[in-house]
């Protein structure tokens, strides 16, 4: 996230849903985010305190942020990149920082040979309201790329949809 532009929305609804979202919850979301502190995806924390203090990241070609799973190499040169490790378990990380935003998840099959992960990602983004999703498979050329949110349809992917 380094080097990521950051500006005040002039349209504040990606912030203000954020800050929304973290704080209408009460004091049962509380217990829980305390359970999970520490539990933000790599790179996260300075994504997360610039949204609490209202700045959204600059939106680039792909979105406001990129989510990488497994791969420490995909995005590096991305200004708002997020890494989830092949040692974390991708549906329990906190993504709340991403709430209102337009983001891009990134995988390789060959790296994460386990589709589940995957799905467990996208369930865990779908739930924090992300304003848009988008797949992308690595070395598929696009044929295999696929939206489970985006602004014109909502949720397009019923078998993401939060229980």
């Amino acid at each position: 996230m380094s080097g990521a532009a950051m500006h005040t929305a002039t349209h504040a609804a990606p912030a203000t849903r954020c800050i929304a979202y973290l704080t209408s919850q009460g004091e049962q979301r509380e217990q829980k985010r305390a359970a999970s502190r520490g539990r933000l995806p790599a790179y996260g924390k300075s994504l997360l305190q610039a949204r609490l203090n209202g700045f959204v990241p600059e939106r680039q070609w792909y979105g406001h942020a990129l989510i990488v799973l497994d791969d420490w190499e995909l995005g590096r040169a991305w200004p708002t990149r997020l890494v989830v490790g092949k040692d974390q378990d991708a549906g329990a990380l906190d993504y709340t920082l991403l709430a209102g935003l337009d983001v891009v998840l990134i995988y390789n099959p060959l790296v994460t040979s386990k589709p589940e992960r995957r799905d467990d990602l996208i369930r865990a983004l779908v739930r924090v309201e992300v304003a848009c999703l988008r797949v992308k498979w690595m070395g598929s050329e696009g044929e295999k790329d696929f939206w489970v949110v985006s602004r014109e349809f909502g949720l397009e992917r019923q078998e993401y949809a939060p229980c």
